[in-house]
């Protein structure tokens, strides 16, 4: 499994592709994980990934550039489109993609 090989790595942001739901997960440190669609899944039903939050929410995005968001106690919300949600017409990013500077010698990082 994929996530299995992330151990220990931070989620930093995501590219997700308005009109096809391609989506790339970047992590802190270095990963990258790629989730596209295969070629027999190209209708809007098709899950490619969700995320599950705190209090019961989720996000998940399908084939064919839609997302849907709500809760995990309820029936699913309706498919809308990325595109009608962001303000271009390219990657839709979460986060930062820039590369994060490294630790000084003999510094610890830690949370804040």
């Amino acid at each position: 499994m994929a996530v299995a090989r992330l151990s220990g790595e931070k989620l930093r942001a995501i590219a997700i592709d308005p009109r096809t739901g391609e989506t790339h997960f970047h992590f802190d440190l270095g990963a990258t994980l790629e989730v596209r669609t295969p070629r027999q899944f190209r209708d809007d039903d098709f899950e490619l990934w969700s995320l599950h939050a705190p209090l019961n929410r989720y996000v998940s995005v399908g084939a064919g550039g839609v997302y849907r968001t709500g809760s995990t106690k309820k029936p699913d919300s309706e498919l809308r489109p990325i595109q009608d949600s962001v303000a271009s017409p390219r990657d839709l990013t979460i986060g930062s993609l820039r590369p994060r500077r490294a630790a000084a010698p003999g510094t610890k990082r830690g949370l804040r």
